[in-house]
């Protein structure tokens, strides 16, 4: 299994070689990318990181008008979270291994950290973690870390939501009665399960605190009993405020938001579709409309709240009006492949495959353009999330694909 996992990733490290680095140039169809996190500077809008589920983590220091990929040396290429030190953006912690579960999900090898901006990276362990969602995980057996908060104005004051999550082939258990919202208030040495408001059974669950009231606290979580649960005494006391289950949807799937660095009462929900609320929670709207769907991420300028930047299934947009509007940045060539082919045509074979929610691609591995293989050379073959493809012998225009169902 090694050997293979081996020689899948040699083959996506060789196509990435063929592209090399993307310049901003005029782009005349999306790409199309999976990415799981998206990390920017605070005060600094030309520096902002971004992961893929399976194409390692990229980096612009211009604002997004050109990336360059910074983990391609290392041997996992599938990144679940980014974190930046605090007023030290330089040094960088990236969590390997997909934390958004599908039917399939690529894994990771533990975290990495860098202390010169992505330039070179020291493995720091745990390994066998597989997926790592904040950073962190949890060594109880049965249960893991689906997301964690901290106190911005007292350190020692961490949240952490404990999340029992088991995939079989046949079906799938999401959460127990011995998971849920805790608290420590010692820097991490113990820790206090909350209970009061909230339910007794919760399935996959993110908690964050306000930064600019951190007595104010949310918990969304897949559950029978409410969507969006907030405390305004740190946690002490909780109440249901949003019952919509658009934005769990999938819960173990999404079950994401992020308050506002300014305004404790504006949030946003990741879902099918990213979701925001100015009320406290209690009613949501649908923003970033015609992207893509899926969003995994949201992050924030601290000192520039009208500048977001957003990940999802599609890849990376930004928005600079507090999420009215957004543009796509379709320059990262990060891509979720389920398998790949290449077919026997000359005199430059075609490779291509199928894409986690982004259909079926066809194109060839060398072209006599001087400007080397575009976007328009690769054609949509079948919609849907894609998966095994194949080509006739004989006449190469003619395919079998699937998608899901």
């Amino acid at each position: 299994m090694r050997s293979r996992t081996r020689t899948v990733l040699s083959s996506l490290i060789m196509l990435a070689a063929l592209i090399g680095p993307v310049e901003a140039r005029q782009v005349d169809q999306p790409d199309m990318t999976a990415a799981t996190d998206v990390e920017g500077v605070p005060g600094d809008p030309r520096t902002v990181y971004a992961a893929a589920a399976s194409g390692g983590v990229w980096k612009t220091v211009n604002g997004g008008i050109s990336w360059q990929p910074i983990f391609d040396d290392q041997p996992i290429a599938s990144i679940g979270d980014i974190a930046l030190e605090p007023g030290n953006p330089e040094v960088i912690y990236v969590g390997t291994g997909e934390s958004n579960f599908r039917n399939t999900v690529a894994f990771g090898n533990g975290v990495y950290k860098s202390t010169d901006g992505g330039r070179t990276w020291r493995h720091l362990g745990l390994e066998e973690t597989r997926h790592i969602s904040r950073i962190v995980i949890d060594p109880d057996d049965e249960h893991g870390v689906s997301d964690m908060d901290i106190d911005p104005g007292n350190p020692n004051i961490l949240y952490a939501g404990m999340w029992h999550f088991e995939r079989k082939p046949w079906n799938f258990t999401s959460g127990s009665e011995n998971g849920g919202v805790f608290r420590s208030v010692d820097g991490g040495d113990t820790w206090h399960k909350l209970d009061r408001g909230l339910p007794r059974l919760m399935g996959r669950i993110g908690v964050k605190v306000a930064p600019g009231n951190p007595r104010v606290v949310y918990v969304i979580a897949e559950s029978r009993e409410g969507s969006l649960f907030r405390s305004d005494d740190g946690g002490e006391q909780f109440r249901m405020v949003s019952d919509d289950a658009r934005i769990v949807s999938r819960g173990f799937y999404y079950a994401d938001i992020r308050v506002d660095p300014t305004d404790e009462n504006r949030v946003f929900a990741m879902a099918i579709w990213l979701y925001r609320s100015i009320d406290g929670g209690s009613r949501f709207e649908q923003v970033s409309r015609g992207l893509h769907s899926d969003y995994h991420a949201v992050w924030i300028d601290p000192e520039d709240p009208d500048r977001i930047w957003q990940a999802s299934d599609g890849g990376v947009g930004v928005s600079y009006d507090r999420g009215d509007s957004w543009e796509y940045v379709g320059l990262l060539p990060f891509s979720q492949f389920y398998q790949l082919y290449a077919d026997n045509r000359e005199p430059f074979y075609f490779v291509g495959g199928g894409l986690q929610d982004n259909c079926t691609w066809y194109g060839p591995s060398r072209t006599r353009d001087s400007s080397g293989i575009l976007n328009s050379d690769w054609k949509k073959i079948s919609s849907g999330d894609g998966f095994f493809a194949v080509a006739h012998p004989e006449n190469p225009e003619l395919f079998l694909t699937e998608s899901q169902g």
